[in-house]
């Protein structure tokens, strides 16, 4: 079997500039208020938190305004005590794939091989439906900070 990266799509009812907002300069109201930087612009970096020590620090990559964004994780920590690699995030890739009607999301390199995938993949479900709610109706569900 081959291993496939995480891939999440939705459709999505509202303009791509604000789908384009929503990943790269509304990012706390979707994924983490414990959120720092800045992902305006390629080269741009920020670090969500989770509970305690869990980091995931991303860095825009690539960029075509209201069509394509790219972050590449520069630093990760997972705190999970049955996953061995905690940092084993870094050098994977988030591909946002921004459609007339639809958002297309693809972690490279998140596959069912890798040790966190069950955590992850519940994350990333939780966290694409708080952007999806965003989007359709202007309040997201991201982490709380304390």
């Amino acid at each position: 079997m081959v291993a496939t990266d995480y891939k999440n799509s939705m459709a999505v009812s509202v303009t791509p500039d604000v789908v384009f907002s929503a990943i790269t300069t509304g990012i706390q109201e979707w994924w983490s208020e414990d959120y720092s930087g800045t992902a305006a612009k390629v080269n741009d970096e920020f670090t969500v938190r989770f509970k305690g020590r869990n980091l995931i620090k991303m860095r825009v990559a690539a960029m075509v305004p209201n069509s394509k964004v790219t972050w590449e994780c520069v630093d990760f920590y997972i705190d999970v005590p049955d996953v061995e690699d905690k940092k084993e995030w870094i050098g994977m890739k988030v591909f946002w794939e921004i459609g007339p009607s639809s958002l297309v999301m693809t972690h490279e390199g998140l596959t069912q091989e890798v040790e966190c995938f069950k955590y992850c993949e519940g994350g990333w479900a939780h966290y694409l439906g708080s952007l999806k709610q965003l989007l359709d109706g202007g309040v997201g569900n991201p982490y709380k900070a304390a």
